[in-house]
């Protein structure tokens, strides 16, 4: 492999990197809206149910 060769490889490499840093970063953000979203069903739901009980 020559020298020019390694650098495109090198790059190409550093490119797929960067573009899974930002796709974790993506889904990581959507996790924590996905656990707030959860929270606040199951918050609801128990309302719901306390004010049919009472």
């Amino acid at each position: 492999m020559t020298e020019q060769e390694q650098r495109l490889s090198d790059d190409k490499v550093r490119a797929e990197i960067t573009h899974l840093n930002a796709m974790t970063a993506k889904l990581l953000k959507e996790t924590r809206w996905y656990e707030a979203v959860i929270l606040t069903a199951f918050l609801a739901a128990g309302a719901a149910l306390g004010k049919m009980i009472l």
